[in-house]
């Protein structure tokens, strides 16, 4: 009987049973092993434009508080002070210029309301005002006799003067810590030798905890 059965013609079931099991599966299509979820996904595609796009750290001349001008968009000829850098996304954000409406949400008594921000430019698309003539020029690099080291336009409008490093770029943002503070190690807890053969000085040592070096500190 079994023979039989095995004899008689595929039907409709028989067929869709038998194309089914011939189906292989790639793993990824079943979302267990190796499949990559959507916001993963997502973060992968931005970080890899963002790489794509970047400039390099020898090729960027361009600085807080720097005259450039736009090359394309909607404010294709306009000049103004760049207010902020951002070299991880390869953006520069100059003032009055790109400007988008922005929606800010209401927040207490306070109702939401409609603003005006400045949105960034990619760096390929400004380039440094001229600072004489004012013009797009790019930018080349050469030593004074001294040996500093400065910017220099070129181009068919540059005037081939020096274009001077802002004050803005000079100046750090963020205090830089100096000197040493209460959560420092002191200087000869770091020259102490914790590595014993027998092991017992420092297995002490952490049994004692933070007291074990009360002596040294003292001494300080």
């Amino acid at each position: 009987d079994a023979a039989r059965d095995d004899r008689r013609p595929l039907t409709a079931d028989r067929r869709g049973a038998n194309r089914a099991s011939s189906v292989v599966v790639h793993p990824r299509a079943t979302g267990h092993r190796g499949a990559m979820s959507t916001p993963f996904r997502k973060a992968a595609y931005k970080l890899k434009k963002i790489a794509a796009n970047a400039v390099p750290s020898s090729s960027w001349n361009i600085y807080r508080g720097d005259r450039v001008v736009v090359n394309a968009g909607k404010d294709r000829g306009e000049s103004g002070i760049v207010a902020r850098v951002d070299r991880e996304k390869s953006m520069v954000y100059v003032n009055g210029l790109n400007v988008v409406k922005k929606h800010v949400r209401g927040r207490g008594n306070e109702p939401g309301r409609v603003v005006s921000v400045e949105s960034g430019l990619h760096y390929s698309k400004v380039s440094l005002a001229d600072p004489v003539s004012g013009a797009a020029v790019r930018v080349g690099r050469m030593f004074l006799d001294d040996g500093t080291k400065v910017r220099v336009s070129r181009g068919r409008l540059a005037s081939g003067s020096v274009i001077p490093m802002p004050q803005e770029a000079k100046t750090r943002r963020s205090v830089r810590a100096t000197g040493t503070g209460p959560a420092d190690t002191p200087a000869k807890v770091l020259k102490q030798e914790t590595r014993v053969s027998g092991g017992g000085d420092l297995f002490q040592g952490l049994i004692r905890g933070p007291s074990a070096f009360d002596d040294l500190r003292r001494e300080e």
